[in-house]
């Protein structure tokens, strides 16, 4: 059963040891070493060359349609 009124929640060490990585490196997002390593992470488990992460669905389609060779 997926229970759909309880929030998950990782496991707290693991979660504290990327949170400790990012005040390590003072990088939370704009390709930091935590992005690159989900893209990289997301490549391989979709068995894709290459992956991208943007921040909101319009990027995305933005991203695809430039991707197509279409302009905007």
């Amino acid at each position: 059963m997926i229970n759909v009124t309880k929030t998950y929640l990782p496991d707290k060490e693991k979660y504290k040891k990327y949170v400790d990585q990012i005040y390590s490196n003072g990088w939370i997002t704009n390709n930091g070493p935590l992005v690159k390593l989900l893209e990289k992470r997301l490549a391989k488990c979709l068995d894709v060359k290459n992956s991208a992460l943007v921040s909101n669905g319009t990027v995305a389609l933005e991203v695809a349609y430039r991707a197509l060779g279409n302009e905007a």
